[in-house]
């Protein structure tokens, strides 16, 4: 199903089949059009606990040439919830694994989410190049290294968003981001965070610039 707004085709997502979609066309636009939970169609099949042998949702996007998502994603203000996802031996691990330079993920949340992976591994975005804006993570996200409630390793844009996650294990561990080597700017997190080294409230490790933000939460590590 398509709506088009301003000469621009967006598709729309209704359901955790057309989310699924995305990674048929990793350069479309679209656009959440309600809620999407453990009540709504496909949710048993693709993102439950039993879903994928037990791993439960696949990441949408890879490193791998012309498998990053460089398309646009606009939540309008909609909430995913109770996504699980248990990769502990995979990289790049969210509800997007690998969002790419052009790439646009906004206005969403996320609420309920367990996630645990290996390494880049975030709520949202394992590893974003892109731009994510207007976005929050409460949850659990678990990793090994370049773990982030929000997004694992960034290499691009955040702003105006927060996170609430609890982010646990590994190092370069933050609430919001675990490796920064972007931009960030305008956002916040109140999560408890808990790693080994380069742990931090905001980000675990930073290499890039960091504008306007704050947090509130208990930081642990070695």
């Amino acid at each position: 199903i398509s709506a088009n707004f301003e000469e621009i085709t967006y598709d729309q997502i209704w359901d955790w089949y057309d989310l699924d979609a995305i990674r048929d066309n990793l350069g479309g636009s679209y656009v959440l059009m309600n809620d999407l939970d453990s009540a709504t169609a496909g949710y048993a099949e693709l993102a439950s606990e039993t879903a994928n042998g037990g791993k439960g949702w696949q990441p949408i996007g890879t490193t791998a040439e012309n498998d990053r998502f460089v398309g646009s994603f606009n939540g309008q203000g909609y909430v995913i919830c109770d996504l699980f996802i248990d990769r502990p031996a995979e990289s790049n691990v969210g509800i997007f694994g690998v969002v790419d330079g052009g790439g646009v993920v906004a206005n969403v949340g996320l609420m309920d989410v367990t996630v645990t992976g290996r390494s880049s591994v975030g709520g949202l975005v394992g590893h974003n190049s892109g731009n994510v804006s207007n976005c929050y993570c409460i949850g659990r996200v678990t990793g090994g290294w370049s773990v982030g409630g929000l997004v694992g390793h960034n290499s691009g844009n955040i702003s105006n968003s927060y996170c609430t996650a609890i982010v646990t294990d590994g190092w370069s561990v933050g609430s919001l981001v675990g490796w920064n080597r972007g931009t960030k700017s305008n956002s916040y997190c109140t999560g408890l965070v808990t790693g080994g080294w380069s742990v931090g409230g905001l980000v675990g490790h930073n290499s890039g610039n960091v504008s306007n933000c704050y947090c509130i939460g208990r930081v642990t590590g070695g």
